[in-house]
């Protein structure tokens, strides 16, 4: 009997020898310490003993849409923490007029309905003028709209694995938000 702990998973993921996404395939008779178990959850890494995995061996198709709705999940987690960064918790209230916090308040809601499987019409870009920001603002506003931009490729990536409905809406939501986000301009 071998107990596995949050610290040999550690070394495993810096290794690369496991990642998000994978099965970790335990052996009959080994532990995982509670640590360890909360590490995978983490990671989004499932643990497999070997019994359940010669039973997934028998029925390939339910390991398959096992992973779908897993990585469904992973996607609208992501959407999910989009949504939060769109908030903006490191701006002031008095960063941006109010038709700009009103245009983010309405990506908020459509993401929200993506997530739920409610397509819409693409909300149109504000005005082509350039929204003025304060410059003591600036570096806040590098910051989050760089995270917005990693989080928006991310879930590109992810979409990309497996296409669906919301992949085409999502990516011309994306590229609208981009040309919005490159009219704020510093004061």
């Amino acid at each position: 009997m071998t107990v596995i702990t949050e610290d040999e998973l550690r070394k495993k993921v810096l290794s690369k020898e496991l990642y998000e996404g994978m099965d970790l395939i335990i052996p009959s008779g080994s532990l995982l310490t509670p640590a360890a178990k909360s590490y995978l959850r983490e990671h989004h890494i499932t643990s497999v003993t070997t019994s359940t995995q010669k039973r997934a061996d028998s029925c390939p198709i339910r390991t398959s849409s096992i992973k779908t709705k897993s990585l469904s999940r992973k996607i609208e987690y992501e959407i999910q923490h989009l949504k939060h960064l769109l908030y903006f918790p490191m701006l002031r209230d008095d960063t941006f007029p109010a038709e700009l916090w009103l245009y983010f308040e309405k990506q908020q809601a459509w993401l929200e309905n993506i997530i739920q499987g409610k397509f819409s019409v693409i909300e149109q870009a504000i005005d082509q003028e350039q929204v003025v920001i304060e410059s003591s603002q600036r570096r806040q506003w590098d910051y989050s709209s760089k995270e917005i931009q990693l989080q928006l490729n991310k879930i590109l990536f992810l979409f990309e694995e497996k296409p669906d409905r919301r992949y085409q809406y999502f990516q011309e939501w994306a590229d609208a938000l981009i040309q919005t986000m490159t009219v704020v301009k510093l004061n």
